[in-house]
């Protein structure tokens, strides 16, 4: 009988959250890289068969509807057919090979549409892994080359999170006290350097900065975009031996 499209979206999600939820370090040593031939192994094959079994099953026979062909539904068919059917099929590698075929199929095709850019990274990681579990040079090149556009992709994010935290930190302190740049937004450069510096050598700050040049360092500074001179050479331009002071 025909799938039900509703029931395989809460299939799909069900695997995805299974696989991914939870604490990033116990999903680690407690479902991604148990150890072998552990009790743990073994509690988490016969947990997965039991709660996974018919549905990899399905997997296996091809009946699982057009809703899996999205990237969620081809990440949760990867998991079934490359990472729960090594649970399942513990004692069983002819099995476990042919899922790998259908997972590296899987993989291919999801990577040929573009849809690994919508993917989270610990996602990808497992997308890619039918490509590990079948290696070729080409295939591991592959990998290599998606981990590395991941890797930059996720420096970028890095670096958008850092500016809008620092944003979002400025916006609260003017609100608590009136510090802060109200219109300093993330959509907006920062555009101090570029603003006119008329009248700022007669600042109480650039007037302040100038004494000490000329007290501790006997440097005379003469504002904005002129060159800091020595002491009774002022516009660094004369003749002599000597370089510019440091």
């Amino acid at each position: 009988p025909p799938s039900n499209p509703n029931e395989e979206d809460g299939d799909i999600g069900r695997v995805i959250s299974y696989w991914f939820d939870g604490d990033f370090s116990e999903l680690l040593s407690n479902r991604w890289f148990v150890q072998p031939n552990s009790a743990a192994q073994r509690a988490l094959d016969t947990h997965i068969a039991s709660a996974f079994g018919v549905l990899l099953q399905r997997a296996e026979r091809g009946e699982l509807c057009s809703s899996w062909q999205t990237p969620r539904g081809r990440l949760a068919l990867i998991l079934l057919l490359d990472q729960f059917s090594r649970h399942v099929h513990r004692d069983a590698r002819e099995r476990v090979d042919q899922n790998d075929t259908r997972a590296l199929a899987l993989a291919t095709a999801l990577l040929a549409s573009g849809a690994e850019h919508e993917l989270a990274l610990a996602h990808l990681v497992f997308a890619l892994m039918p490509l590990r579990h079948a290696p070729t040079v080409e295939r591991l090149e592959t990998v290599l080359r998606h981990v590395g556009a991941a890797e930059s992709r996720s420096e970028a994010e890095l670096r958008l999170l850092a500016r809008f935290r620092k944003q979002t930190t400025l916006r609260l302190l003017h609100l608590q006290g009136g510090q802060g740049d109200p219109d300093d937004i993330l959509e907006q450069p920062d555009l101090e350097a570029q603003m006119a510096q008329d009248g700022a050598a007669d600042s109480p700050l650039a007037k302040s900065v100038a004494a000490f040049l000329s007290e501790e360092a006997g440097v005379c500074w003469r504002g904005p975009g002129a060159k800091l001179a020595p002491q009774g050479r002022p516009g660094g331009g004369g003749g002599g031996g000597g370089g510019d002071a440091a």
